[in-house]
């Protein structure tokens, strides 16, 4: 099984509960890959991946989908965990409008 962890206020809101979680995962066989909507360039993914990497423990991929959709950058996931569902299906890009901002505000009450 496959499974993509968002980054930014999903790891980062607890990364030592995330980092006993995938650490699990990981001893029971499954892929775990971090699913970040982040774009960086040159020495910045480098330092980024290994800040990750020294939170986790584990070498596993960081993928950075530069604000796109997730699916489309990642169509093989089994299970997605992120505190933001519409990045996953339509990406971060139009979140920098008002009206993704507001579906946004009405989703996090749900």
């Amino acid at each position: 099984m496959k499974i993509a962890i968002d980054y930014d206020d999903t790891i980062t809101k607890s990364e030592s509960m995330w980092a006993v979680i995938i650490s699990i995962i990981a001893k029971e066989g499954h892929e775990v890959v971090i699913a970040t909507a982040r774009e960086y360039e040159g020495s910045d993914i480098a330092s980024f991946r290994k800040k990750v990497y020294s939170l986790i423990a584990y070498d596993i991929p960081v993928i950075l989908t530069r604000h796109f959709p997730k699916m489309d950058i990642l169509q093989d996931v089994d299970i997605w965990i992120d505190d933001f569902p519409l990045g996953i299906t339509h990406g971060i890009v139009g979140c920098m409008y008002e009206p993704c901002d507001s579906v946004k505000k009405d989703i996090s009450n749900v």
